[in-house]
């Protein structure tokens, strides 16, 4: 220690920066100055402690003006602090040492006349084997750098306090007893994290509106809580499942209500997280992604989550220069989610906002098997997500007409929690408790309504889809909804995910029956109402963008189109980029618009057949504003509807 100089110890956290000021104080014997905040773990809070001359520091003995000022700083000091420290001890040519764990919280006087600084850094591995060695007792024992570390352990490291060091010690152990004695230590410190984790979790009780994810999250709490039991072998379970759908419908939230129902651990990471560990070179990625695994598999049984997993691109769409990179890194996920690595007991939630990028290997079975999706919720959804983020407040109001307004503005999850946050924020202000018109306000206004014509049209165009797909595939039809509370937003709950998923594997008399479904709502509003509207296009997501996606995959994967050039590969059917690139070129947009019109010729021809069934669905619609797959399929055979034969009117 030199008299005069300004030293800052740059401890890695609070609880260090105490520690380390005690070890000083008991090793180095200097005077306590200060601590702030005032919690004085030696005497009074200010007080200046000075030890007898005989455990003094050479450096100190004799000198006129005594030991060093020592201040351990956590929260910003008072200035006046800072100057008296500053202006006393160099006034008295006595050095100052300041211990803190966050140095831009000093004052800039002090700041100003630092001339070295000590940056202690977290722990790590071969810090633990030197507090092993720091305790061993006398006696031959292994050197220094023979004592294994467990993984784990070493993995902690940087988050162990002294207090767990401490905790870990006892008298008369060796180096071995200590390192498994602070292994069992950290292994239960992670134990009890991870329940008190799953204590603050949200339910699936406590989401509505889940639809079929709701469904297989419940069924999969039974089966993983039979499994912590013994008595469902893992085998039985399924591994893992895709979540997609648009931001803010609660894919993550699922995630944790699934543990929190299942009363397991959760694990959540993603591609980022991993991409941002230390520099972000390869080997770092890898080894934080299998890092990530090895915990999960600790915790087993556990949910983990991986968000954003459509940030894994199917292997095949990859042309740029770095490939190879993205490749290694795709593989490597895979290997954990299957492969050489066991994973037993870790059920794997991925999210995304579309899943038709995924690399194929990522569902297949064993792996993440499936896809379900989330799609926003109807009114009734709407309206217990607000019964949930309201508690008391306004639980005698009608909340209908307002979820009604929010599924117009196509709401989410997210977007009902914000609102209700609103209106308590509203009601604050004015200093009273809430009331309806404050939820109103945050919602806003209701879109204006259509006319009976507009609503008779999206009820034709759904008819028109029910009835091919009720004909095409008898079964896969649920439920047919246009919302004719509020009009603006008509749907057709039909599961055709799967088997667009299948076109590549389709016959074309199967990729046609397809097209052809796809494309009857248009062919219903020709038939029936004269003309079609633009209601079949618009989007990436509408019918004729999904039927020409077909139609080029048809053409340009499967080569069943029937020209003399259909064996010539031209582009993966998961590539749409690279679809799109090649109808770009006149030859190949001809080929596929004769597939287009040919489906379609099909689709009018179908709906001429049937155009009485399809009006009598649409005038149901219109009625009652939806109709159930069982019921389309009794009128198509001729039996009564399943609510007649109950005694309901049809």
């Amino acid at each position: 220690m030199v008299p005069g100089v300004v030293s800052i110890i740059h401890a890695p956290d609070k609880e260090w920066g105490m520690s380390i000021g005690r070890a000083w104080l008991s090793v180095v014997g200097v005077i306590y100055d200060r601590m702030y905040p005032p919690t004085d773990p030696i005497g009074t809070a200010g007080s200046s402690v000075r030890t007898p001359a005989a455990k003094m520091p050479s450096w100190a003995r004799g000198h006129p003006n005594g030991p060093s000022h020592f201040s351990i700083f956590e929260r910003p000091p008072p200035r006046s602090a800072s100057i008296e420290i500053v202006r006393e001890s160099l006034d008295d040519g006595r050095p100052i040492h300041v211990v803190t764990h966050h140095p831009a919280i000093l004052d800039p006087d002090i700041l100003l006349v630092e001339e070295q600084r000590l940056v202690i850094p977290p722990m790590d591995g071969q810090h633990i084997a030197q507090c092993a060695d720091a305790i061993q007792p006398s006696g031959p024992w292994p050197p220094l750098g023979r004592i294994g570390i467990p993984p784990l352990l070493a993995e902690a490291a940087p988050e162990l306090l002294p207090f767990h060091l401490n905790a870990a010690w006892r008298a008369d152990q060796d180096a071995a007893a200590y390192i498994g004695r602070l292994a069992e230590l950290v292994t239960r410190r992670t134990t009890l994290a991870a329940a008190d984790n799953v204590r603050s979790m949200p339910t699936l009780e406590n989401l509505p509106g889940l639809g079929e994810a709701g469904e297989w999250g419940r069924r999969a709490v039974v089966d993983l809580k039979a499994y912590a039991r013994g008595e469902l072998p893992w085998s039985e379970l399924d591994r893992g499942v895709v979540l997609e759908g648009p931001p803010g419908t609660g894919k993550s939230t699922f995630a944790r209500a699934l543990a929190g129902s299942a009363g397991l651990p959760l694990v959540a990471s993603s591609l980022a997280q991993w991409q941002g560990h230390k520099e972000g070179h390869l080997g770092n990625l890898l080894s934080a992604m299998q890092a990530t695994f090895a915990h999960a598999r600790k915790l087993a049984p556990c949910i983990m989550l991986v968000d954003e997993i459509d940030s894994f691109p199917t292997r095949s769409a990859i042309t740029h220069r770095h490939r190879d990179y993205v490749v290694e890194v795709i593989n490597a996920l895979l290997e954990q989610l299957d492969g050489a690595v066991d994973r037993q007991g870790v059920v794997v939630i991925g999210t995304c906002n579309d899943a038709t990028g995924l690399d194929p290997a990522i569902l297949r079975p064993g792996r993440l098997e499936r896809v379900i999706r989330l799609s926003r919720p109807d009114a009734s959804g709407v309206e217990a997500i607000l019964r949930i983020h309201l508690g008391d407040a306004l639980k005698d109001e009608d909340l209908k007409p307002l979820a009604a307004t929010a599924v117009v503005r196509q709401a989410v999850g997210a977007d009902v929690e914000a609102w209700c946050r609103g209106a308590r924020r509203r009601a604050r202000a004015q200093g009273r408790p809430m009331i309806l018109a404050d939820l109103e306000a945050e919602i806003g206004p209701a879109p204006p309504v259509h006319s009976p014509a507009a609503l008779l049209r999206m009820a034709m165009h759904e008819a028109g889809h029910a009835l091919a797909f009720a004909v095409m595939a008898p079964g896969v039809l649920k439920e047919v909804v246009v919302d004719t509370a509020v009009g603006g937003r008509s749907m057709t709950a039909v599961d055709t995910s799967e088997i667009l998923r299948e076109a590549p594997h389709a016959t074309h008399r199967q990729s046609m029956d397809q097209l052809r479904a796809i494309l009857s709502g248009r062919a219903a509003e020709e038939v029936i109402l004269g003309e079609p509207s633009g209601g079949a296009g618009g989007s990436r997501g509408s019918d004729l963008a999904r039927a020409t996606r077909l139609a080029s995959a048809v053409m340009a994967s499967s080569g069943l189109d029937g020209h003399s050039d259909r064996l010539v590969f031209l582009g993966a059917a998961d590539d749409p980029e690279r679809l799109d690139q090649i109808l770009l070129m006149p030859d190949i947009r001809c080929r596929a618009s004769a597939i287009l019109r040919q489906a379609y010729d099909e689709a009018l021809e179908l709906i001429r057949q049937h155009q009485g069934i399809v009006e009598r669905i649409a005038e149901l619609l219109v009625r009652d504003g939806r109709i159930s797959g069982e019921e389309v399929e009794a009128l198509l055979q001729g039996r009564p509807r399943p609510d007649a034969a109950a005694g309901t009117p049809s």
